[in-house]
């Protein structure tokens, strides 16, 4: 059958540029999805394949008319995909039921936020009745999946503390979100600047935006050689750029094409991202794959191996102090190793954990 034809599909609740970078090495598919992220980049849709736009309705009526051998959908734990996902699942395996020819239902998992706290941020429940319906769902979603990649140990942790242990390992696997070397290093020429500080991400208060211009101040006392320069955008972006003009030394670049993204990550030694909520964090995932060295905070879901593998992992409430101190020691360090890509795998997890979704294989 062809790809045409719809042996595997992907379903996804939003479509961002990491998933289109990826596509062309992961298991051939047709790919639905709902809305994209603000940071898509429509350039890069293969036009002969590209991901297709759709309603929840049609999305639900392609499901139910069209037999898949392989489905990938968004995690049980995605809470704010729940309206999606409850209803793909249920209808896969009532039709498979109905017509004897069953979906295989697989997903990636990176989450780290309990669901019972978002779901009970997000609908306004109580603290028990929103941890009896996370309980019910991931039960619900993760019993009536085949296969569960995950991209980090915090996740595996998460989803093993509402299902448990022997439910899940007979139907995972643990694939550290780790990226490979990235191939444009062998491609360009780019000079790594040794005092060069690099945020990429969007300029909101979630992101660590503030917290890090705080510690600029004091990052210029102790090494006031240091550049810095703030990729993104955001509701903060007045306040980033009105604080940028009136420091020497500091560069903003608003949203700009993923070529300068890519020259920004060669040409710094390290990046800065103090977010309150992430799961693996793609920047982090970039800087890493770019040689540069991390400082974050014990949030992201990496955190065990960054501070294993010698970057900056601070906790939550750390004092602008601590941050500058932090990022004077990553620059430190920058300039003794050549940054983190010699503790990388020379394949992408994400690719590897696609592989394995795609054949259950021992890949």
């Amino acid at each position: 059958m062809s790809i045409a034809e719809g042996r595997t599909l992907r379903i996804y609740g939003s479509l961002r540029t990491a998933h289109l970078e990826r596509l062309s090495q992961m298991d051939p598919s047709l790919m639905w999805y709902l809305g994209t992220r603000p940071d898509f980049d429509e350039s890069l849709v293969d036009l002969e394949s590209p991901p297709a736009q759709m309603s929840l309705q049609k999305i639900l009526l392609g499901v139910t008319k069209r037999h898949f051998d392989r489905v990938e959908v968004n995690e049980p734990a995605h809470v704010l995909q729940w309206k999606l996902l409850i209803p793909v699942v249920l209808i896969l395996r009532i039709r498979g039921f109905l017509t004897r020819r069953r979906s295989t239902i697989v997903s990636y998992c990176i989450e780290n936020s309990d669901p019972a706290t978002v779901a009970q941020q997000r609908w306004g429940l109580s603290e028990r009745s929103a941890r009896m319906l996370a309980r019910i769902m991931m039960q619900l979603l993760v019993r009536s999946s085949d296969r569960l990649a995950f991209g980090s140990r915090g996740s595996l942790e998460l989803y093993r503390s509402y299902v448990g242990k022997a439910c899940l390992d007979s139907r995972s696997r643990l694939f550290e979100g780790l990226p490979s070397p990235c191939a444009c290093l062998g491609d360009a020429h780019s000079k790594r600047d040794s005092n060069g500080v690099l945020f990429l991400g969007w300029f909101l208060d979630r992101k660590g935006i503030l917290p890090t211009l705080d510690a600029w101040h004091i990052l210029q006392g102790i090494r006031p050689e240091t550049r810095f320069t703030l990729i993104g955008a955001g509701s903060l972006q007045p306040q980033v750029e009105s604080w940028a003009a009136a420091h020497g030394e500091v560069s903003v670049l608003l949203d700009p094409p993923r070529e300068q993204i890519h020259r920004a990550l060669r040409e710094n030694s390290v990046l800065v991202l103090l977010t309150q909520r992430e799961q693996l964090g793609l920047p982090i995932l970039e800087a890493l794959s770019h040689g540069c060295e991390v400082v974050t905070n014990s949030i992201t879901g990496l955190a065990a191996w960054l501070a294993a593998h010698g970057h900056e992992v601070l906790a939550p409430d750390s004092s602008a102090q601590a941050v500058a101190e932090a990022i004077a020691l990553a620059l430190d360090r920058a300039a003794l190793r050549e940054g983190s890509l010699k503790d990388l795998p020379t394949t992408d997890q994400r690719i590897e954990a696609d592989l394995w979704l795609a054949t259950g294989g021992s890949s």
